[in-house]
């Protein structure tokens, strides 16, 4: 599904994440998730330990779900976004 699979979902909002999951679950449409720690490192300054970490959470979907998928996540990102 990897050369197959097209990105619907990036976000760093973990409930929106799972919320998307959920909702691709129920309808019955594969997808595969990629989390990526996307804090910034630069190796020119002293290191100081991180107080927060930042994620990135990824969906993608086969290419023939990308319309379906993207449709109901736009639905997600409404109704979660009408619930902050």
């Amino acid at each position: 599904m990897l050369f197959k699979s097209k990105e619907v979902l990036v976000t760093n909002e973990i409930d929106l994440f799972t919320q998307a999951k959920h909702l691709l679950d129920t309808k019955k449409i594969k997808y595969t998730t990629k989390i990526k720690n996307a804090n910034g490192f630069d190796c020119n300054r002293i290191y100081l330990p991180q107080i927060q970490t930042y994620y990135l959470y990824y969906i993608y979907v086969d290419r023939k779900d990308v319309e379906l998928s993207k449709y109901i996540i736009e639905q997600c990102k409404t109704t979660y976004h009408l619930q902050e």
